[in-house]
């Protein structure tokens, strides 16, 4: 519950698990050395900083000059493979998709990144991160009360299809 006091100060309350006030006592203590008397306020505000900073770091995107190779490359399609051969094809809802997903590594290069629609590049993070933790992400994406379809997919290059998202082409 958010309850305005002043227009400086707002009142919080939160139920947390003990689990959490360890981790908020831990934390504070290691604070203390950086900043003698840190309250829980201060605490959270240095961790919610951290938190944004890591978050700004992992929103780079593929560089303009890649992203125009591999959409070159891969002619604006698809490039999902599909039982009995071929791709996906699709030219609708098409994002850049890294091989090596930037999460496990992959750089951000024409050879390691290929042109996806979107239900196809959903499909390679939840085979690379499962379902748990792709559901975290994607619960605009459900029909009702369906899941999106899922498929299997043959290899491409070296490696099997994986990558989340990142970022559009269009």
């Amino acid at each position: 519950m958010v309850e305005p006091l002043t227009s400086t100060e707002t009142r919080m309350h939160v139920t947390v698990s003990p689990a959490f006030m360890t981790l908020l006592r831990k934390a504070r203590a290691g604070q203390s050395h950086v900043q003698p008397g840190a309250t829980d306020e201060h605490v959270l505000t240095a961790a919610l900083q951290l938190l944004i900073g890591q978050q700004e770091k992992r929103k780079a995107c593929v560089p303009a000059k890649v992203k125009r190779e591999v959409v070159r490359r891969d002619e604006g399609k698809c490039q999902w493979p599909v039982d009995g051969g071929g791709v996906c094809g699709s030219e609708v809802w098409l994002e850049i998709d890294h091989v090596v997903p930037r999460g496990k590594g992959g750089p951000s290069t024409v050879s390691n990144c290929r042109v996806l629609c979107r239900a196809h590049n959903l499909e390679a993070a939840r085979q690379v991160y499962g379902d748990e933790v792709m559901d975290l992400y994607t619960r605009g994406e459900m029909l009702g009360d369906a899941p999106l379809a899922r498929e299997g997919g043959a290899a491409y290059g070296e490696g099997r299809g994986h990558g989340l998202r990142s970022g559009q082409i269009s």
